[in-house]
């Protein structure tokens, strides 16, 4: 789940994200928020991360790239590199 801000002439722009790793039943807008509806039982964890962009930095300028960083993020977190010693 991401958003990328509309731009200010002065500010720039931000983006926010989530990457979910607990599986989720569904994502809304509710009243301006998005929202991430998870179903768990008491005692089990919700497993997130999330972050944020400035195109100032000069890392990831434009909503394009930052949906594109997040869904590799997602990939990464499926996927993740695993190491064997011999």
């Amino acid at each position: 789940m991401g958003y990328w801000e509309p731009t200010s002439a002065k500010d720039g722009t931000t983006g926010i994200g989530v990457v979910m790793v607990t599986p989720v039943k569904e994502m809304i807008m509710e009243k301006g928020h998005l929202l991430t509806i998870v179903p768990t039982a008491e005692g089990n964890k919700v497993v997130y991360y999330t972050g944020g962009a400035w195109d100032k930095a000069g890392l990831i300028t434009n909503a394009g790239e930052w949906f594109r960083y997040l869904r590799q993020e997602a990939q990464k977190l499926k996927k993740p590199v695993q190491v064997r010693i011999y």
